[in-house]
């Protein structure tokens, strides 16, 4: 499969998010690449509130090594958000995955 679009056309400015690579959201990306999707899951749940839901999507995309996800998911075991505040999960999750090691995570 090839992706037809012009490479400045790729990528647009976001104040926001500095950035950002507009083909993440093409269908075939998020079907082969399971950390992006799940990620994606959880930012929309975690946005629309739903904070306790945002937590299986973010184990899912963790277990891929997505270091976003991985940085999100200990930070809300840290504060207890839509959690209860676990931190010895959040140091697992950052201890672990600097040493190259992947944690098991509650749930």
């Amino acid at each position: 499969m090839t992706l037809a679009c012009d490479p400045e056309e790729a990528i647009a400015q976001d104040a926001s998010n500095g950035v950002q690579i507009t083909l993440l959201g093409h269908p075939h990306i998020m079907a082969t690449h399971p950390d992006l999707r799940y990620r994606k899951l959880a930012i929309r749940a975690y946005e629309s509130g739903d904070k306790a839901a945002a937590l299986n999507p973010l184990r899912k995309a963790a277990s891929y090594a997505d270091k976003p996800s991985q940085a999100m998911l200990a930070t809300m075991y840290w504060n207890g958000d839509g959690t209860p505040a676990v931190r010895r999960y959040a140091e697992r999750i950052t201890t672990r995955r600097r040493c190259g090691r992947q944690p098991s995570t509650p749930g």
